[in-house]
């Protein structure tokens, strides 16, 4: 059976989400959110915007997401 290219897109999201619970970084990029919501970043920009996604900063120009606050928004508990 083939693997359709949304397949592989959740499949890296969940590997890359596996990670992220294994070694967690302090801060997540915005990109990196993206992935793991598989979305685009500018839905990861307006999230951050309108309140919806918590634990956001601006280091510099740069947005970045507390990952203790992001997982806990995507396991429900945010």
């Amino acid at each position: 059976m083939p693997t359709t290219a949304l397949t592989q897109t959740q499949t890296a999201s969940a590997a890359l989400l596996a990670a992220i619970r294994e070694n967690p970084p302090a801060f997540l990029s915005v990109d990196t959110t993206a992935t793991v919501l598989e979305c685009h970043p500018s839905n990861v920009y307006k999230m951050v915007a309108n309140g919806t996604l918590p634990g956001a900063v601006r280091v510099g120009r740069a947005i970045r997401i507390s990952t203790a606050a992001f997982l806990a928004f995507i396991d429900g508990e945010g």
